[in-house]
């Protein structure tokens, strides 16, 4: 394999090409581990720091400019250290602080902290309320209940319950008043 100096590198990856740029974030890895050691950016994993490093790295070359400096290194470590200053500084912010303290919760609930007991719940209304309500509707506001509850479309409901479509609005109506009336709702 030949050996490139880092301005042939910067000058393929101005070119498009990934390998020289993979190859001269390589080359300055040192640099990204020393940032990454300095600096500590919840959730990165060394994964992302390369994907940082990359991202950087082929910005810094189409930034560098051979006439004004030489060092090329020195310029890509400023670049990176101050990208992840940002990245440090987006993570800090205010209004992000309380999912830095946030956890989550299976892992809340694999600790032991959280103890459910399962619960089967049953289809059909067993509290005395709803059982009271129910028994205050009449057959055409059952069945418009039940278009309310998107369990039947209106016309289906409307061919059950022998009546036009209609009477089920004019019941959807009255269920709401019902309703009020037996579960004291605020108006």
């Amino acid at each position: 394999m030949k050996y490139f100096s880092d301005y042939e590198l910067i000058e393929k990856v101005k070119a498009k090409d990934n390998d020289a740029l993979f190859e001269l974030t390589m080359r300055y890895q040192p640099v990204v581990n020393n940032v990454r050691s300095q600096i500590y950016i919840r959730h990165f994993d060394i994964d992302d720091w390369m994907q940082e490093a990359l991202i950087i790295c082929y910005e810094t070359c189409c930034l560098f400019d051979l006439k004004k400096s030489k060092d090329f290194g020195a310029f890509f470590k400023a670049n990176f250290v101050n990208h992840a200053k940002n990245l440090l500084r987006y993570e800090l912010a205010k209004q992000r602080e309380p999912y830095s303290r946030a956890v989550s919760y299976e892992v809340i609930k694999e600790s032991g902290a959280i103890n459910e007991s399962s619960i089967e719940l049953s289809e059909y209304p067993v509290n005395a309320r709803y059982q009271y309500f129910l028994s205050k509707l009449s057959t055409t506001e059952l069945y418009a209940f039940l278009v309310l509850l998107g369990k039947l479309d209106i016309e289906l409901a409307a061919q059950k319950a022998a009546c036009g479509i209609e009477q089920l609005i004019t019941a959807k109506g009255r269920i709401k008043r019902k309703m009020l009336e037996v579960f004291n709702f605020d108006k």
